[in-house]
């Protein structure tokens, strides 16, 4: 490794998994800004692996240098690119490191790959339950340990799979109907006379693509879908009524969520398998969160976790 003083500052076309140049910056569009984590979907992909999820933050133990997380989902893989200021790593300079989330060992010698600021690496969807449940993810040279704050990935990672679901059902909207291909008329056959021509207004009028609902009301639909899941397998307090109310707010929120809900609905399969049933802190919230769905109109919920991830943030940054 060559080391260097970067002073670009860490440009986000330049950290994004070290493969985007700046010229494919303006294909990306922002989905969901979550705490300090933002979601982007890259229009130039279709399918359900368009999204990434970035964080960029200056670490103030470190002189303000700056580091970045990105994630990506794929096809049975997670890919994990990291970004730190001071790096300077030659082009697809192989680099073999020790792994650790928090202070528990994953992998004593994971395979990354360098690229000046940016080392970028994948692993298999196994790793998720850990990866998501850690506050730091520790990269340990001999020289000492390269450390990156995790702190929000739960949420940004569920949005980052909401955005995944919304590029797929936009692709599959996207794709042209099959030709109707007409059958072939037996040669013998006498040509039949002309047909009167078709009034205009007796031709039927194609359809429009439904549109998606809004990326806050579905995040609303996939909350309220996991607390409902949740519900059935975790010992989560709750009354009979309250059950009740909850499915019949989910059962409201489905026709609308179109063609999105089979893939939101696996989404929220993929998050229960990869979290254990909620404690302490965690099962009080979700204990609010059940009467708060019930309590309040999608779009006033939607404004209230807004709220809270903006607080959440707001938190952050005062800390020392």
């Amino acid at each position: 490794m060559k080391i260097q003083t970067i002073s670009a500052g860490l440009a986000g076309a330049a950290l994004l998994l070290g493969m985007i140049s700046p010229g494919e910056a303006a294909n990306r569009k922002l989905f969901e800004k979550v705490g300090k984590w933002e979601v982007e979907r890259d229009l130039s992909v279709s399918g359900a692996h368009a999204c990434l999820a970035a964080k960029i933050y200056k670490d103030k133990a470190d002189d303000d240098a700056e580091n970045a997380v990105v994630l990506k989902r794929d096809e049975g893989v997670v890919v994990i690119s990291l970004g730190y200021e001071n790096w300077g790593w030659d082009k697809k300079e192989e680099v073999e490191v020790a792994f650790l989330l928090d202070k528990r060992m994953i992998l004593k010698d994971s395979k990354w790959t360098g690229d000046d600021t940016t080392l970028y690496t994948s692993f298999p969807e196994r790793i998720l339950p850990d990866l998501i449940g850690a506050k730091k993810l520790v990269l340990r040279f001999s020289d000492g340990d390269a450390d990156f704050d995790l702190a929000g990935l739960p949420d940004a990672y569920d949005a980052l799979k909401r955005c995944d679901a919304a590029a797929a059902v936009a692709a599959d909207i996207a794709k042209p109907a099959a030709p109707q291909i007409a059958a072939p008329v037996p040669q013998a056959a006498a040509a039949p006379p002309p047909a009167a021509p078709v009034p205009q207004a007796a031709v039927p009028a194609v359809a429009a693509a439904p549109a998606l609902p809004s990326k806050e009301r579905m995040a609303v639909y996939f909350v309220a879908g996991m607390v409902q899941e949740a519900l059935k397998t975790c010992d989560i307090r709750s009354t009979g009524k309250q059950r009740a109310d909850l499915d019949a707010k989910v059962a409201a929120m489905k026709a609308e969520m179109g063609a999105a809900e089979a893939e939101l609905r696996k989404g929220m399969k993929e998050a229960l398998a990869e979290k254990p049933c909620p404690k302490g802190d965690d099962l009080a919230k979700v204990e609010r969160m059940l009467q708060d769905l019930i309590d309040k109109t999608p779009d006033e919920f939607a404004a209230q976790m807004d709220k809270e991830s903006a607080a959440k943030e707001a938190k952050a940054d005062d800390k020392p």
